[in-house]
């Protein structure tokens, strides 16, 4: 009687091969494993997934208050963040990571609640976003593109 031979186990995804599939599987699995890494290697300097018109990386300081404080700080939004609860109850979060539209919606999205400290960078941004706004309503201009959400010129500056 002959000798059963076992399957082997790839060692990135623990998938059981009989050894004839194993090498070219194993050179798949290692090329999709290294991409992974690459990807997410660049998404750890984004704050979501869209890219970011100036590749730096910042050092993000906003002062969140106590209510949405309390809500923020047990969620995840990025790899480098953390809370700190200030003596007034309120909180300050930091990360650092590259200033793109998610970054600066999120922000907005919060309201009077949040306010960026840092970076200055940042802080234009936003008072652009909101100047625009402003004008827009106040002049009953018409909402611009999403492809047009990077492009300042569009939006006036």
């Amino acid at each position: 009687m002959g000798s059963v031979i076992s399957d082997i186990e790839c060692p990135n995804c623990n998938k059981k091969l009989a050894p004839q599939y194993f090498k070219q599987h194993k050179a798949k699995c290692d090329l999709v494993k290294g991409e992974i890494k690459k990807i997410e290697a660049n998404l750890s300097t984004r704050f979501g997934i869209h890219d970011s018109t100036d590749p730096k990386i910042y050092t993000i300081k906003i002062h969140i208050s106590k209510s949405a404080g309390l809500h923020l700080s047990k969620r995840y939004f990025h790899s480098s963040q953390s809370f700190t609860q200030l003596k007034d109850g309120s909180f300050m979060m930091e990360m650092k990571c590259c200033i793109n539209i998610e970054l600066i919606g999120w922000v907005m999205s919060w309201l009077e609640h949040m306010k960026v400290l840092e970076p200055i960078a940042l802080k234009e941004h936003i008072q652009e976003r909101a100047k625009y706004i402003y004008q827009m309503y106040k002049n009953n201009q018409p909402p611009i593109s999403p492809e047009n959400t990077d492009n300042w010129s569009v939006m006036g500056k």
